[in-house]
């Protein structure tokens, strides 16, 4: 999944839209035309020679130095209370979030008793990021690079920006510096830097510089477009349902080609459209991870998985959502999840309890899934009666790489191409609608991507806090050591007055591989990945590790002992392997290993030029798409 041993955090994200700046090849552009999801045309600053490049070979450069420390600061240097203090900020202007009058700020600071101008203060730094970490109570000493406008500057970049760029003549961004730096030197001032300038005009709100320079039946229509919020979905990606279910089929493991039961599915779908924008499937129990790699699916390009899987197909769905609902599962009220999705700016909302019509798109979408499925060898159908005589385990014929190959070929090549009954067109026409526009209506254009997916997956993965040992961190009866947490053993916790107490360092782990974990390390604002002590020890999952443990003590053996532990591994491995007739318990936990062995693999490197040997034959003529259900996603990557 992170093909690397040290992740810097970069929280950032890259905007695309016309006018934006990016970084290309250590140069300042700026965007001046979208051609398709994969691709723009941007402008040198300083020739105007356009050049058309791959959105992914883009930079995020428009950012100040203070944005980018709020954006980017450690899990470990967040406190508790200041986490909840940001989250009380984040409660409280969220209904102004996306559009506050003067009135409702002062009704809203009347009834807090907090000073109206804070809470301006508090959706500007809000607006300007969009994440509640921009909402963190800053830390005593924090410092910020940014150099602060005199009165008379700001006075004049707004004069320009009022008098010369919001009219109806259209001017350019360029003629507005141009003004501003006429009357600096009129007044004798040093002009600010045109990035400054630029950052102020690309922070006006559209609606008004739509009005202002195209007319307010424009401005309407536009806004109209992207207007909505939750339970609203009026555009593309405005809000994401996400949940999971069981697969109704058998499935085989790879190799004895024998019944291990049944998958599950976890599945994200873009409400105003349909599309299905990720997936998760797996032989593990539906859990937190199970929705943090859909969720990261979602979020980024399926690109990697078609190549993967050999399908030629299209799957432009990413970008970060506005809003994600699930329902009030456990596995969903997960706090390092609600506080991932926050970092982006993505609002997390959970089903009413009782309240079933907020989540029919995703169920009818889960019972579509499976009834496809109804249609393949093995499937157990919906209920017995449905099922009658038919064997299942006997019939069962698709391996889970096999089942995944045919549920994204279903999905790319006939479901997202097929018309909806309920949106009257494609869930693929619908997309393309909502975000490139129609005749009749703008379009959203393409939401912010990440700009580092390895912070991502980071910032999704369960965490932990330890002390870190001459001996390394344990977890779970595993050590850990890297030369990476030397000058830390045995650190005192600097806000402790007895000075006895250790400091406890952040962690985050992978329960699909618990081989190696990942340490932020305060002073340089990075993770570092951390193995076992014994090196030796092959990728593991959580599932396969508790019964490791479980055969020590049934063998009254040291389960703390790294050597035993290491030795328990290999022998219950080389047991499975050997087996001539593998129970379908034994076979299932041995394709369960082998599925979770894959988060460490480099696909790039892994890529299979031919296809599975599932034959797909998908019957055009099926029932409605929409009287079904879905979920799933399998390999993040």
């Amino acid at each position: 999944m992170i093909q690397t041993d040290v992740v810097d955090i970069n929280r950032t994200r890259l905007i695309i839209k016309p006018y934006a700046l990016v970084g290309y090849k250590g140069k300042q552009y700026k965007i001046i035309n979208i051609i398709s999801s994969d691709d723009v045309v941007i402008s040198d600053l300083d020739s105007s020679r356009c050049l058309q490049v791959s959105i992914k070979d883009l930079k995020v450069v428009n950012l100040t130095d203070e944005q980018i420390a709020e954006l980017n600061i450690g899990d470990e240097e967040i406190s508790d209370k200041a986490w909840d203090t940001a989250l009380f900020r984040y409660e409280l202007i969220k209904p102004l979030i996306q559009y506050s009058s003067v009135d409702a700020v002062l009704q809203l600071a009347n009834e807090q008793s907090i000073h109206e101008t804070t809470i301006w203060k508090w959706l500007k730094a809000y607006r300007v990021n969009n994440s509640i970490l921009a909402l963190v109570p800053k830390k005593r000493g924090w410092t910020s690079k940014k150099t602060r406008l005199s009165p008379q500057l700001t006075h004049i970049i707004q004069q320009a920006i009022q008098e010369e760029y919001l009219n109806a003549r259209k001017p350019s961004i360029a003629k507005t510096i141009y003004f501003v730096k006429a009357q600096c030197s009129r007044f004798k001032l040093d002009p600010p830097h045109d990035n400054t300038i630029r950052k102020k005009i690309e922070a006006l709100n559209e609606y008004t510089v739509t009005k202002a320079r195209f007319g307010k039946q424009a401005a309407q229509d536009k806004y109209q477009a992207a207007a909505g919020s939750f339970p609203n979905a009026d555009y593309p990606l405005a809000y994401v349902q996400i949940d999971h279910t069981k697969l109704d089929i058998e499935i085989v493991d790879d190799e004895y080609r024998q019944a291990i039961g049944r998958p599950f599915i976890t599945l994200a779908i873009d409400v105003f459209s349909r599309m299905i924008v990720g997936y998760y499937i797996s032989l593990e129990d539906p859990s937190a991870t199970s929705v943090a790699m859909c969720t990261a699916s979602a979020i980024l390009s399926k690109k990697r998985k078609l190549i993967e899987l050999d399908i030629d197909a299209e799957w432009d769905a990413e970008g970060l959502m506005d809003s994600l609902h699930s329902d009030n599962g456990a596995d969903f009220r997960t706090n390092h999840l609600s506080k991932a999705c926050l970092k982006y700016g993505i609002h997390w909302e959970y089903r009413p309890i009782g309240g079933k019509q907020f989540g029919g798109h995703i169920e009818r979408m889960l019972g579509s899934v499976n009834g496809e499925i109804h249609t393949l060898d093995g499937t157990t159908k919906s209920n017995i009666v449905q099922k009658g005589i038919y064997d299942s385990a006997k019939n069962a014929c698709l391996t889970l790489s096999e089942l995944e190959y045919y549920l994204v070929y279903w999905i790319t090549k006939i479901y997202h191409n097929k018309r909806h009954s309920h949106i009257e067109m494609s869930p693929l026409k619908k997309w393309n609608e909502g975000i490139w526009g129609n005749k009749f209506t703008a379009g959203t254009g393409l939401k912010e991507r990440v700009a580092d997916e390895n912070t991502l997956f980071l910032d999704f993965l369960p965490e932990f806090q330890s002390t870190i040992q001459k001996t390394g961190v344990k977890k779970d009866k595993l050590f850990y050591f890297a030369d990476c947490l030397r000058p830390w053993i045995n650190h005192l916790d600097p806000d402790d007055s007895s000075k006895r107490k250790k400091k406890k360092f952040l962690f985050k782990r992978d329960p699909r591989d618990i081989s190696m974990i990942w340490f932020y390390e305060p002073n340089s604002n990075r993770y570092f990945k951390v193995p076992t002590t014994i090196r030796e020890i092959p990728p593991i999952s959580l599932f396969e590790y508790r019964q490791v443990q479980t055969y020590l003590r049934s063998e009254s053996r040291d389960d703390e002992n790294q050597e035993e532990i290491y030795q328990a591994i290999l022998h219950l491995r080389e047991k499975v392997d050997e087996a001539k007739s593998l129970t379908r318990k034994q076979r299932r936990a041995n394709q369960r290993r082998k599925e979770n062995s894959k988060v460490n693999i480099d696909h790039h490197s892994q890529i299979n030029n031919e296809k599975p040997s599932v034959q797909v034959q998908i019957d055009q003529s099926s029932n409605d798409l929409w009287q079904t259900n879905l979920t799933a996603f399998d390999d993040l990557r």
